[in-house]
């Protein structure tokens, strides 16, 4: 029932928004970018697996009507404010927001095929969109807007607004959205934001939930993933660097929390574990049972405690 209500109040916001609006009259100069625009929609349309006017994701017929009249009539708005509106009086920048609009229903349509976006967020993005077009045309920020848009909306907005002036803040605002979700994904992306403020931030995030996939890029100091992990003043990432040099480094991974916490020290373990040369698997095996006993009683009640060993190999 609140679904309901809520499509209700969106089509009456979106038909009020219309009723204010004058239908222009599309240069025929400019009518070929329309035309983009109106083919993307019958691509989306086709989404679906069948193009007949109707973009059916579910099986209740009110979310369907409210998806098509986004689809087609809301879509068809925006385009008819492109041309109107007062903050776009060049005909570059009509040509400009259109091609906006049609990369923005690509976009979508392509996530959506990836599953990286749910169909039933396509009334948020194009209403969002439609803020951020709104926003750029009277030249303000959308840095707000992105930062407070889901990650797979503010993603399409700012793969589409390129030419944006505040574009690189707004790449960190998505890229940070990204590292919330895929933490196991920080390492393989961050270079490109390696001179960014919150790179530390990230790479103890990276730490906490895939320490050995740190141990492997800490191995390569020289690189710029090695270099962000061994300036790190962190001490988990401090004491997965100082491991990724050390022999047969993996050994220590069962014991990293004892190590940090400084319940065990890397030179008693090292005496099982050798240099490379020599290996006490019996005394080993004894460490191992009776760190493995002690994380236990951690992780039952009261404690209810999850030691970073026991995430697995990969964090």
């Amino acid at each position: 029932m609140k679904y309901l209500l809520f499509i209700v109040l969106q089509l009456c916001t979106f038909c009020a928004a219309a009723q204010n609006d004058s239908i222009a009259k599309v240069p025929i100069d400019r009518q070929y970018f329309h035309d983009l625009v109106t083919k993307e929609q019958k691509l989306t349309d086709r989404a679906d697996g069948k193009l007949d006017g109707t973009l059916k994701v579910t099986g209740n017929d009110e979310v369907h009507l409210f998806l098509t009249d986004v689809l087609f009539r809301r879509v068809d708005a925006i385009k008819n404010w492109i041309e109107i509106s007062p903050t776009l009086p060049a005909k570059n920048e009509k040509v400009r927001y259109l091609r906006y609009l049609e990369n923005m229903l690509r976009l979508f349509r392509t996530d959506w095929k990836k599953h990286d976006i749910s169909p039933l967020d396509f009334p948020l993005l194009v209403e969002t969109f439609y803020q951020a077009l709104q926003k750029q045309a009277k030249k303000e920020s959308i840095n707000a807007l992105i930062q407070t848009s889901a990650y797979p909306i503010a993603k399409i907005i700012t793969e589409v607004l390129v030419e944006n002036p505040n574009i690189k803040q707004l790449n960190n605002i998505v890229y940070l959205k990204f590292c919330q979700l895929n933490p196991d994904k920080i390492l393989p992306t961050i270079r490109p934001f390696a001179n960014e403020p919150f790179a530390d931030s990230l790479i103890v995030l990276a730490s906490m939930k895939r320490p050995v996939q740190l141990y492997s890029y800490a191995q390569s100091k020289s690189s710029v993933e090695g270099k962000l992990i061994h300036r790190s003043n962190n001490q988990m990432v401090q004491t997965i660097a100082e491991l990724s040099q050390t022999p047969n480094a993996l050994f220590y991974f069962p014991f990293l929390d004892d190590i940090l916490y400084g319940r065990q020290k890397i030179e008693d373990i090292k005496k099982l574990v050798g240099n490379g040369d020599k290996y006490d698997s019996v005394g080993y095996y004894k460490l191992l049972v009776k760190t493995a006993i002690a994380y236990f009683k951690r992780m039952s009640p009261p404690l209810k405690d999850t030691p970073i060993a026991m995430f697995g190999a990969n964090g």
